[in-house]
């Protein structure tokens, strides 16, 4: 299971894959098929990649999303560690006078 670490080590790369879709679909707005001559074919060659563009553009807030998820799984996983730490430290005395804190989710590194 990824660590705090590993988690916003995630959202980076899906933070910078995001913004590197969404800017390469925003560019694909500006394309004109010139070499196609107007008809049938330069309307399939339009929409094909008005779908592409719309694809990429869908892909990269996505990817924008999971970025966000990863980041909130970070600071939940980086909680519980703080809260496992704090348990250790603690004498043996106070710790049979508290329970170990419970992992918050599966995907919580132990």
């Amino acid at each position: 299971m990824p660590t705090a670490v590993e988690y916003r080590d995630a959202a980076q790369r899906y933070r910078a894959l995001g913004t590197n879709l969404t800017h390469e679909a925003a560019s694909m707005s500006r394309w004109v098929a010139d070499f196609v001559g107007p008809g049938v074919v330069r309307t399939a060659v339009d929409e094909s990649v008005d779908v592409a563009r719309r694809h990429l553009a869908a892909t990269g807030h996505e990817m924008q999303r999971l970025a966000l998820l990863c980041e909130l799984r970070a600071d939940v996983c980086a909680q519980h560690a703080r809260a496992i730490r704090w348990f250790h430290q603690l004498a043996a005395a106070e710790q049979a006078q508290h329970r170990l804190p419970l992992r918050p989710a599966t995907w919580v590194d132990l």
